[in-house]
C-alpha cells in the first residue's frame, strides 16, 4: 500500500488550488477578452415603403452605443429599440458598440426606401 508523503500532498494542494484560481479569474475577465458584444434582431438588408424603421437589439459590455454616429442608449439589461426615420432610396444605418478599451463592434444594415405612388384626386371636376 502505498502512503502519500506530506510534500506529495502539498504540491497537490498547491497545483488544484492555482488552477481553481486560475479557472476563476478567467470567468471573471472573460468580457475584457471578449470585448463588445451587439445582437441586432429582425432587420436585416431590407426593401420598404415605410417612412421609419425601428432597430432592436441587444448589446453587453459597452461604454457607448451609437446610429450612424448619434448615440442611442440601453435599458439595465443592455436591450435598445430606436426609430430610424428613412430617406427615399438607399439607406445605411451602421450600429457601433464600444466598451471601455475603445474596442468597437458594428453592424451594418442597407434599408431600401421606395416612394410608394400617391393618388391624384381632382377637384372640383377638373381633369
Amino acid at each position: 500500500m502505498t502512503i502519500l508523503s506530506p510534500r506529495l500532498l502539498k504540491m497537490a494542494s498547491f497545483g488544484a488550488m492555482g488552477a481553481l484560481l486560475l479557472l476563476y479569474g478567467y470567468f471573471q475577465l472573460r468580457d475584457v477578452f471578449y470585448g463588445p458584444r451587439l445582437t441586432m434582431s429582425g432587420l436585416s438588408t431590407s426593401d420598404t415603403g415605410a417612412e421609419t424603421i425601428t432597430l432592436t437589439g441587444v448589446s453587453t459590455d459597452i461604454a457607448s452605443l451609437t446610429v450612424n454616429g448619434r448615440r442611442i442608449f440601453t435599458d439595465t439589461d443592455g436591450n435598445f429599440s430606436e426609430k430610424i426615420i428613412l430617406l427615399d432610396g438607399y439607406n445605411v444605418l451602421e450600429v457601433r458598440a464600444t466598451d471601455k478599451l475603445a474596442r468597437t463592434r458594428t453592424e451594418r444594415i442597407e434599408v431600401v426606401r421606395r416612394e410608394l405612388p400617391r393618388e391624384t384626386v381632382a377637384v372640383g371636376g377638373e381633369r
